[in-house]
């Protein structure tokens, strides 16, 4: 198993801190600039791949899975290059077989205030249990992006890294001793490089 040091969430939160001490940076030389306090919203589709091994129980076995997703989410540009809101999608995962429903804290800055400029995000989320079909867990994922489009619709084009935890997952694991398979319960992380398009209003 991973160590505390090598975990996916400690990883992910020291990228994040990163994020947010650029984005208060910002606000601070932000004197003198024409400021943007405006509210957006994005219509975001994309599509995971899995990578790395899945680890349980002192098992470890290749994360051969992929997913497509579907998110929404709403936010405010606190200055002209940073912009933080609230998300909510849908993701359906195949090998492992899981749907997730994240509800998650999103945000991006930008290396230029307008026009195409390149970007990097963060997001960090809970997995919600809409019903018997979805599972609990962490939702992380750091990004990096371009966005195209000088007027009110910008597409965001990215690729990045997404952690996603399922809790108490059912796994079949062939036990040798009985020549069948056995099922376990584990909470698991599922990472995945992702590729996705957005269109922000």
């Amino acid at each position: 198993m991973a160590s505390k040091g090598q975990h996916p969430f400690y990883i992910l939160m020291r990228v994040i801190f990163f994020i947010f001490t650029m984005a208060i940076s910002s606000v601070g030389f932000a004197q003198g600039q024409k400021k943007s306090h405006n509210l957006y919203g994005v219509f975001q589709f994309g599509y995971l791949k899995g990578t790395g091994n899945i680890e349980f129980n002192d098992v470890r076995t290749a994360n051969k899975g992929n997913a497509f997703r579907a998110r929404i989410s709403g936010g405010y540009y606190i200055t002209p290059k940073f912009s933080t809101g609230l998300g909510w999608g849908l993701e359906g995962y195949h090998d492992p077989d899981y749907n997730l429903a994240p509800l998650f804290v999103e945000s991006r800055y930008f290396l230029k205030p307008m026009g195409n400029a390149l970007f990097i995000q963060a997001n960090a989320g809970y997995q919600l249990s809409l019903s018997n079909e979805f599972r609990k867990g962490t939702y992380l994922g750091i990004y990096g992006g371009y966005k195209i489009g000088k007027k009110r619709v910008h597409v965001l084009l990215s690729t990045g890294l997404d952690f996603n935890q399922v809790r108490n997952a059912n796994i079949l694991v062939y036990d040798a001793t009985t020549n069948s398979l056995a099922v376990q319960h584990a909470d698991i992380w599922l990472k995945s490089i992702s590729f996705n398009c957005a269109f922000e209003f």
